[in-house]
């Protein structure tokens, strides 16, 4: 029978139910008779009652469609930041264009008591705020923070987007800033640059972009980061030979274990390695070397080695070719009773012989 009441009936029942606006919503599932008079009722609430727990909730469902949010507001349903900060969340950039043609909605959207008043300065140290904008950024929703700043026509926080961006690695919202906000953050990006490429994650064509485009100055601070994230194309491109007697590039491959680069810099005259001590340099260097790298040395820049350095204990703990470490022996690098015993544990007999065959002579 339900289905066949009158319309002005059903108007009747439904102007004399006490809900809150989701559960009034709900009711169109009833029939379509329902549906279609539930969706023409506009202004049923006052915007001054809140319904927070029930409109927070629906905010997080991305499921819900745009329209069933037009009848909310179009019903002056109040919206809290509360309830935006989950429609951020949610990524709901349609129900947030949506509500900006409502005025209510516009002003929790951009209530100035609470917009930048709690950036941190630090971002190590950053905290969630209650601006709109930086609650986008920290969810790295980049289309909703482009249209709340044309919307709001307020570029305060755009470094502390910045900062969010270093932080939580977010290469997207990154290059959003460096491309459409760079006047914003031009004067506090050199500052930032060393954090960026150890946080930022494969950001080598975004720093390409900068170089080229003149927004960065190129540093040797800059050259070692390359050289330690692996930005090999990078770096050759901003290398100039003014840098040839810089030695801690060399050390930063070393550190590293970036044998291109290194090979790149020993060749071509792009370094003095005259006033190089490399074996120095290399020995003393705390940080474990791979198997490739030292294969670099030995087949490349073996000449840089000296006879009595510890190469041959390097290339027993590194798991080198024993045919390599053989022709390291008989060119004559040495090697010590202790590494004889490390050969002989490891049950590698011929090179143990061409080793007591040297060390007896």
């Amino acid at each position: 029978m339900i289905d066949k009441l009158p319309n002005d009936v059903i108007y009747y029942m439904l102007n004399r139910i006490n809900i809150n606006p989701i559960s009034f919503l709900m009711l169109r599932n009833i029939n379509k008779q329902y549906r279609k008079i539930i969706y023409s009722i506009k202004g049923l609430y006052s915007e001054r009652i809140e319904y927070e727990k029930e409109i927070n909730s629906i905010c997080l469902k991305k499921e819900v469609p745009c329209f069933d949010f037009k009848w909310l507001l179009e019903n002056q349903t109040y919206f809290s930041l509360n309830s935006i900060k989950n429609l951020i969340q949610a990524g709901r950039y349609d129900v947030i264009k949506e509500g900006i043609r409502y005025e209510h909605f516009f002003k929790v959207l951009f209530n100035r008591f609470y917009i930048h008043t709690d950036i941190a300065d630090n971002i190590f140290t950053f905290t969630e705020s209650r601006d709109p904008v930086i609650i986008a950024g920290i969810h790295n929703r980049v289309n909703i923070i482009n249209l709340l700043l044309e919307k709001s026509n307020s570029n305060d926080n755009i470094i502390g987007l910045l900062d969010i961006s270093i932080k939580y690695n977010y290469k997207k919202l990154f290059s959003y800033l460096i491309v459409y906000k760079y006047n914003f953050i031009k004067n506090n990006i050199q500052d930032r640059i060393i954090n960026i490429l150890f946080r930022i994650a494969n950001c080598e064509d975004i720093f390409f972009y900068l170089i080229q485009t003149d927004k960065i100055v190129v540093t040797i601070k800059i050259l070692n980061a390359f050289i330690s994230q692996g930005y090999n194309d990078i770096f050759k491109f901003c290398y100039h030979k003014k840098y040839k007697e810089e030695k801690q590039l060399i050390i930063q491959c070393i550190e590293s274990n970036n044998k291109e680069i290194l090979n790149y810099l020993f060749s071509e005259d792009r370094f003095m390695t005259q006033l190089l001590d490399f074996n120095e340099l290399f020995f003393r260097s705390k940080k474990s070397k791979t198997k490739e790298f030292i294969s670099t040395i030995i087949d490349n820049h073996i000449h840089m080695i000296n006879f009595d350095s510890p190469l041959i204990k390097y290339c027993l703990s590194n798991s080198i070719d024993d045919n390599q470490i053989i022709q390291l022996i008989n060119k004559g690098y040495k090697y010590t009773l202790e590494d004889m015993g490390i050969v002989l544990s490891m049950k590698k007999i011929q090179l143990l012989e061409v080793m007591c065959k040297k060390y007896l002579e």
